[in-house]
């Protein structure tokens, strides 16, 4: 499914079939809200998308899928020489349009 993003903070580097995850580059050196729409469907279905996010530099997050909180969502944090990337894996199954907020914990 492709993935579009909804914040100038972040930009997409695609989806990579090696790790098999979707690549984000956090563009601000904190943690910002990121929200992005997959765009599942019958031929293209979202399973269990996972998001690596580079230079995420937070610690505690929670994951929203339209709208409602995933507790069953693992998150795992990276640290880097450049800052703190964020891994999380999302155990659902969309055949449409998904809009996905990963959000800082304040």
């Amino acid at each position: 499914a492709e993935l579009v993003l909804t914040d100038n903070n972040f930009k997409s580097e695609g989806y990579d079939r090696s790790e098999r995850c979707y690549k984000i580059n956090n563009l601000s050196s904190k943690p910002e809200s990121l929200t992005f729409i997959l765009k599942g469907s019958k031929s293209s279905p979202i399973i269990n998308p996972a998001i690596y996010i580079k230079n995420w530099n937070g610690q505690e997050t929670r994951i929203l899928v339209n709208g409602q909180e995933i507790k069953e969502s693992r998150i795992g944090l990276n640290n880097t020489l450049a800052g703190i990337d964020l891994v999380v894996f999302i155990p659902i199954t969309k055949e449409s349009e998904t809009k996905i907020e990963i959000i800082p914990a304040r």
